[in-house]
């Protein structure tokens, strides 16, 4: 939409809502998007070279709105100590008693239960 591509975002946009199971997006909507993310070139000289200029989001928006920095700091973390449980566990394995094959086993047995779960409690 930024580069005015507004057919392609709208089919785009058409798509994901069949997949998403939600009303399909009209076409104006994607105009209405694309218009508020520019601004008009208000000096005479680059009137002539742009007619429109991009608004850009930067690091600073970022820190500076809590809707944005708030849950990506918690998803960070909950990545984080996921990442660290899992490797610690898999990568000690030839540390634990018992049999190597029945700790590989049950492993395998938690990703199964671990990522469809995690699919249901990242979607809610």
């Amino acid at each position: 939409m930024r580069n005015r591509k507004i057919t392609q975002a709208h089919k785009v946009l058409r798509i994901m809502a069949k997949v998403n199971g939600r009303h399909p997006v009209d076409l104006a909507t994607p105009h209405a998007i694309a218009d508020s993310e520019v601004a008009p070139v208000e000096d005479g000289d680059l009137a002539e070279e742009a007619t429109v200029i991009v608004k850009r989001f930067g690091y600073r928006q970022f820190f500076r709105d809590a809707a944005l920095r708030t849950p990506t700091i918690y998803q960070m973390l909950i990545m984080c100590s996921t990442a660290i449980t899992y490797y610690g566990i898999s990568l000690n394995v030839k540390n634990m008693k018992g049999s190597p094959y029945f700790i590989v086993t049950l492993l395998g047995l938690s990703d199964a239960i671990g990522y469809p779960s995690a699919l249901l409690i990242s979607n809610r």
